[in-house]
């Protein structure tokens, strides 16, 4: 009854059957704003389904357009469908509480893996829609601008991003061959993308020639975006990484001193920052049910003792 926000990932009809069901928010938090985040969402033949990141970047096409033409459907190196509904859900909570300002009330929010992940799509679920394109895996290329792809050098792996016709003829003089930016063939980014392996062979071919390091200063010297494919070591120990504050150290309980990923947004007003380790197990719990919830000594104990903290 006191809170903002209530946050549950628990499948269909649970928290109902505990007895918190809409008429009881309705009636006793009716403030209250509620994220529901679940596999298929509330309706529908799937909505009883329990919801995985793995088999949702299979069932949404993810999969299909991720990995090499040659290749299986592969799925992303981080569990990105659980990353961006979470992301989607604290949008969508804070939605939700900018509107309690003007309505006085709160309301559900339905958050789901099975549409974020379809949302996740982007361009290629809009090219489908409106051209009837389907996906197709294409390695690290890009599937409707040419050169945009990791391609070999000297002594190993550049990430080139050319984005417009500009970046293009600034890219072949690089190279050394001011031609290709007048090139019919390679002129226009759609003329590229009919040309795709073409161009992307001579690009290599060239690109080879020098070490992956002499590359990126001369290209982003003349304004081509590109960049080295880094470790995740070589990425946390980067200079930029420790400017912007992305790692943290704060003092842990058991571990002493332990090193976290920082706040990725930047407010000038309220600065974020890491002030505390992550809770141990039921570190709060006392706290909560005797100073928000009201519990007395003995009802803890029973709760202790029958495991249910």
């Amino acid at each position: 009854k006191k809170s903002d926000v209530l946050i549950d990932n628990f499948k269909l009809g649970t928290l109902a059957k505990w007895g918190f069901t809409d008429a009881w928010f309705d009636a006793h938090a009716p403030r209250l704003v509620r994220c529901s985040i679940t596999g298929y969402g509330t309706t529908g033949p799937k909505a009883k389904r329990p919801g995985y990141d793995f088999v949702l970047q299979a069932e949404s096409g993810l999969m299909s357009v991720t990995g090499t033409p040659d290749g299986g459907p592969t799925k992303h190196g981080v569990a990105l469908v659980d990353v961006c509904t979470g992301m989607l859900a604290s949008n969508a909570i804070l939605a939700a509480l900018n509107a309690r300002h003007r309505t006085g009330r709160g309301q559900k929010v339905e958050v789901s893996l099975f549409e974020s992940s379809l949302m996740m799509l982007a361009n290629i679920g809009s090219n489908y829609l409106t051209a009837g394109k389907v996906g197709a895996r294409l390695g690290n290329g890009h599937p409707s601008i040419v050169p945009y792809t990791t391609l070999p050098t000297a002594d190993g792996m550049l990430a080139l991003a050319i984005g417009n016709d500009t970046q293009f003829a600034k890219c072949s003089a690089v190279l050394g061959h001011p031609e290709w930016g007048e090139d019919a063939r390679f002129k226009l980014n759609r003329d590229r993308v009919a040309h795709r392996e073409l161009i992307e062979r001579m690009v290599s071919d060239e690109l080879k020639r020098d070490t992956t390091a002499a590359w990126i200063v001369k290209l982003q010297a003349a304004g081509v975006p590109c960049g080295k494919i880094n470790s995740v070591k070589e990425a946390l120990d980067d200079p930029q990484t420790a400017a912007r504050n992305m790692i943290e150290t704060v003092e842990h309980p058991t571990v002493g001193q332990l090193k976290m990923l920082g706040i990725p947004m930047k407010f000038s007003a309220t600065p974020a920052a890491v002030r505390r380790a992550p809770p141990l197990l039921n570190q709060h719990a006392d706290e909560i049910l005797r100073g928000e919830l009201g519990f007395d000594a003995a009802k803890i104990a029973a709760l202790k003792r029958n495991k249910i903290i």
